[in-house]
């Protein structure tokens, strides 16, 4: 049986009079799903019957309209509810700009007349919205594994956050959700893992193998919120004379964060670090009519992975920074994504205060990652105490220096006769002149393990 929502009084919502008056796509699929789901549909209120201009007529609030608030009847497309929600959501939420594209993302889509049960933004009812609802999920969602689940949910917030912005109480348009999945567990690499992801050849050619490397390693030991913050992150936003960096975050309205960092991974001169990078390997990429400023561009294309006026490319950009982190992080961990980065840094953050037995170790790891609440670092606390019995050190000084030296068990790492070498400066790929020689500079073939 497929229930399609309940309304105030617990009765099954109704079939509209006139249902292909709802339907989108072939008029036969919306025919068939409605005699689906039409033999279970029971007796409704008299509210699930009004329209959205009716509600809105309906609800007076008692202080007042709000300016904001979208006035339907004044409106004539979707563009023009569209413009009222950003009014409404960026003056009276506290919504991420990230989160109000998604939803107007979500709008746009639901609005779709290509799909089978679009809804029409100017004037639905409780039975549009539930058939749109009840078809996603039957066609959709998959509840022994809970794929697409969050579509669902994302739906529903992107309706309510429409139901907000005219005004309108949300429990004239009730869906229940199924029960949230637990199939979203913390999970990382461990420190040998993580190591292992800073050296892996991941492609023949050296230098782009390089970036891949350093690029898993900076996630690992900054935690950006994997892959906007990388995104954004700029060369002058480092200060390399106090080891620290500061970056916005998009998620926290562009809430600035600044921290310190091991002084081995900002100005090391033999390993991997932001210092031997931002001299050395990304001047490889650059293309100096896109890159600007930008820390992390484009291997492939020269571009930065950001776009300071333009949203939409923005956020295009960015998910192809993610998309390279996870292909690429996968051949060594299967189920690797970006964000575990993030993950790894909490958890060896938290790690590092309880050893140094500091007096407030989850405030300060929470001000180090930049989580909104205590809650959320809180989650890391039981990590923390189950990884530092079977990886007792320091996770940081582990991926930056290798795992012998890190344990205590000294090993040479520069055999004599190679300590001291020229450094070679690292032609583009597609050039082939000699290679030119930067005179006065020297570095340890280890940088390349």
């Amino acid at each position: 049986m497929l229930d399609i929502g309940k309304d105030n009084n617990g009765g099954t919502v109704t079939n509209p009079a006139n249902p292909k008056d709802l339907a989108g796509g072939t008029n036969q699929e919306c025919e068939n799903f409605i005699k689906k789901i039409g033999q279970n549909i029971k007796q409704t209120s008299q509210k699930s019957g009004k329209n959205m201009e009716d509600l809105q007529t309906q609800y007076k609030n008692p202080y007042g309209q709000n300016p904001f608030c979208i006035d339907l009847q004044k409106c004539s497309s979707l563009d023009d509810i569209i413009a009222g929600i950003r009014k409404y959501a960026g003056s009276q939420t506290d919504l991420s700009s990230t989160t109000i594209d998604r939803d107007i993302r979500r709008i746009k889509l639901m609005a779709d007349k290509e799909q089978t049960f679009p809804i029409d933004f100017l004037n639905p009812n409780v039975e549009q919205w539930n058939y749109h609802m009840a078809w996603y999920k039957e066609n959709k969602y998959n509840e022994n594994t809970n794929e697409n689940f969050y579509g669902l949910k994302e739906r529903k917030e992107a309706f309510y956050l429409y139901l907000d912005a005219c005004n309108i109480p949300k429990l004239f348009f009730p869906y229940n959700l199924p029960a949230t999945p637990d199939n979203n567990p913390i999970e990382f690499p461990n420190p040998d893992i993580a190591y292992k992801m800073t050296k892996y050849n991941y492609f023949d050619d050296k230098d782009l193998n390089y970036y891949f490397q350093f690029t898993h390693l900076y996630n690992f030991i900054v935690g950006p919120r994997a892959p906007s913050e990388m995104a954004i992150m700029k060369v002058s936003d480092i200060d390399f004379d106090s080891n620290t960096i500061k970056f916005m975050q998009p998620k926290l309205h562009g809430k600035i964060r600044k921290i310190m960092l091991p002084e081995a991974f900002v100005n090391g001169k033999t390993r991997k670090s932001l210092k031997n990078y931002v001299d050395f390997h990304r001047t490889d990429f650059i293309d100096e009519r896109y890159s600007e400023d930008y820390l992390f561009i484009s291997p492939y294309s020269g571009k930065p992975y950001w776009h300071e006026t333009n949203k939409k490319i923005a956020i295009s950009r960015s998910a192809n920074l993610g998309k390279s982190l996870n292909k690429t992080g996968k051949q060594v961990y299967a189920i690797y994504h970006p964000y575990m980065g993030r993950h790894f840094c909490a958890t060896a953050t938290l790690i590092n205060r309880y050893k140094a037995k500091h007096h407030d170790a989850i405030e300060s790891t929470r001000d180090f990652m930049g989580h909104k609440k205590t809650a959320t670092t809180r989650r890391y606390t039981t990590f923390a105490e189950q990884y530092s019995i079977k990886y007792p050190y320091d996770w940081f000084s582990h991926i930056l220096k290798g795992k012998e030296k890190c344990r205590g068990k000294y090993v040479k790492k520069l055999k004599q006769g190679i300590n001291n070498v020229v450094l070679t400066k690292i032609s583009s790929r597609s050039d082939s002149s000699p290679v030119q020689i930067r005179t006065g500079v020297t570095r340890s073939r280890v940088l390349y393990d």
